[in-house]
């Protein structure tokens, strides 16, 4: 039997009734199954990122209260401990994404080494490592830092809000 064989033999195996795929059809189809993981995998990210956020901010309101209370009662307004809070936060989140993006990039680079070590792994891992266009890396940088920013809102509004003098009590 030869390649040519195999759009009969599909067929025929068809006819009885049974589903059949040629490899080629199953590695056609594998790109999309991918970038379906892909998207599923970045807005799983995205959660996580915006609920880790919300804990981290309400975690360091609660652990901040005193202070907060302090800076209302020497004068700050809301709107200004607010906006510390989620400046704060963004920038920890800025930082955190940077150094995301390094260490991904060398651990990626150790990675792909250690797999062109591998003789079975070597044509997998031909030269560096693919990684994304500047452009994009900017742009998932803006996007962690919005979503960090967005998670630190509501615990930081509801810290912010806070009287001095509930603030200055154990929280």
């Amino acid at each position: 039997m030869t390649a040519a064989d195999v759009p009969a033999v599909m067929k025929s195996v068809q006819a009885m009734g049974y589903p059949a795929v040629t490899l080629r059809q199953q590695l056609d189809a594998l790109p999309a199954v991918l970038e379906l993981i892909k998207l599923v995998g970045r807005v799983l990210l995205g959660v996580l990122a915006f609920v880790g956020a919300v804990t981290v901010t309400g975690a360091l309101s609660r652990q901040r209260a005193q202070e907060i209370g302090i800076l209302k009662a020497v004068g700050f307004r809301t709107r200004a401990v607010l906006a510390m809070l989620v400046t704060e936060m963004a920038l920890t989140g800025a930082v955190a994404a940077l150094l995301g993006a390094v260490l991904g990039a060398l651990l990626g680079g150790v990675g792909a080494a250690l797999m062109r070590g591998s003789a079975d792994l070597a044509p997998y891992a031909e030269g560096w490592v693919p990684l994304p266009a500047p452009g994009v890396l900017l742009t998932f940088l803006a996007l962690t830092v919005l979503v960090v920013a967005a998670g630190a809102l509501g615990p930081a509004r509801r810290a912010a809000r806070m009287s001095p003098t509930d603030a200055m009590k154990e929280w």
